[in-house]
């Protein structure tokens, strides 16, 4: 089965075609300007690379979110109308579950962190058992990088993988507040891959799971955007 993966929920854009669990093609492209303005060059580009036609592609998978939700709406934007044209199933995929993927083949703890801007961050907690799977522990989070480093205390953590976007800000917060044997990995782990969120994808048709019809996925912001907490505050006040 070919499936098409996409992520756009940081600065950082990927594109990954994959067969079955075989990785055809990726791209990978740190954007200066808003995803809209070459998403679909890129997506284009790499199913060219992997020798096959959008046409070729029997199922989307995208990053739902947490992360920018102007990123997150034109990704899923996109593979919607995509899936959509050609009839297909999508799959959305948490942003934070494509994070911690890559540590899945270790017997550790796992806390990506992506920038939620207001000096937070969206983070949740996992555990790899070593075997090439990995568990979520915690509820999908956003707060303050001394909340994260409360919770990794309270839990009695004593080596941790901490990545992501939101890792690289504050790291220096960590490294002087915690007493546990922190791992930060190479700069690439600290990006959201598409070849991560189309193998989650894999995982999750493989094991039963029904992908969505490409009306029913929506993005995940953990928090409410400004707009709605606008909306809100005006509705309080009529």
């Amino acid at each position: 089965m070919k499936l098409l993966a996409v992520d756009t929920s940081t600065s950082v854009e990927s594109v990954a075609v994959l067969d079955g669990g075989e990785l055809l093609s990726e791209r990978v492209v740190v954007v200066r300007e808003t995803h809209n303005r070459r998403l679909l060059a890129t997506i284009d580009r790499t199913i060219s690379d992997a020798g096959v036609s959008l046409k070729d592609i029997e199922t989307f998978a995208v990053g739902v979110g947490p992360g920018s939700f102007t990123g997150i709406r034109i990704g899923i934007t996109t593979i919607k109308a995509l899936a959509w044209s050609l009839g297909k199933p999508v799959v959305g995929i948490s942003s934070l579950d494509a994070l911690a993927a890559p540590f899945s083949f270790g017997k550790v703890h796992i806390c990506p962190m992506i920038d939620a801007r207001k000096r937070e961050v969206y983070y949740a907690f996992y555990e790899a058992d070593g075997s090439g799977d990995f568990r979520r522990e915690s509820m999908y989070k956003v707060g303050a990088p001394s909340i994260v480093e409360h919770e990794i205390v309270e839990k009695g953590i004593k080596e941790i993988v901490l990545c992501g976007d939101g890792w690289k800000i504050y790291k220096g917060h960590f490294f002087q507040s915690l007493n546990c044997r922190i791992v930060d990995p190479p700069e690439v782990f600290h990006s959201i891959r598409a070849s991560f969120i189309g193998m989650l994808a894999w995982k999750h048709l493989s094991s039963g799971i029904s992908p969505s019809s490409p009306f029913e996925l929506v993005p995940f912001y953990v928090r409410p955007s400004e707009a709605e907490l606008k909306r809100g505050s005006t509705e309080a006040k009529s």
